[in-house]
């Protein structure tokens, strides 16, 4: 199963980084409450 998506944490706990593989400029910030 190929991953398109790499996930960590933010600096905050409560913020959720997503990065798209095929689009590396592509960030997509996510809070999670």
């Amino acid at each position: 199963e190929e991953r398109l998506f790499k996930v960590w944490k933010g600096l905050d706990e409560s913020q959720v980084v997503v990065q798209s593989l095929d689009n590396p400029g592509l960030l997509k910030h996510e809070r999670s409450f």
